[in-house]
């Protein structure tokens, strides 16, 4: 955890400022105001750290943006926390759509 504060701390200014960008975007899910910017906003805010975003529609509902970072380094999982494969990410969005 001590790197995880320290990352956080180096790059503590970014992080604000991604947050207040956020925060003023209006987007009111039960008038749907705003929904669509704020999730164009989400997308280019994960481009900018590098992921590769998509915007997901499900139903009538709000869109759902996911992203992926990939790492350089070889992936490790620790017991059952392990990163979401495209396969099983793929099966929590459709438990979505049929719900």
């Amino acid at each position: 955890m001590k790197q995880v504060f320290e990352y956080i701390d180096s790059d503590k200014e970014s992080a604000i400022e991604m947050l207040s960008k956020l925060v003023s975007q209006p987007s009111v899910a039960a008038t749907g105001e705003g929904i669509q910017e704020c999730s164009k906003l989400v997308v280019k805010l994960l481009e900018e750290l590098g992921a590769s975003p998509k915007i997901h529609y499900i139903g009538k509902g709000s869109p759902v943006v996911s992203g992926e970072i990939r790492s350089r380094k070889k992936a490790r999982c620790m017991g059952e926390a392990c990163q979401m494969t495209k396969e099983n990410s793929s099966a929590a969005l459709n438990s979505l759509k049929h719900s």
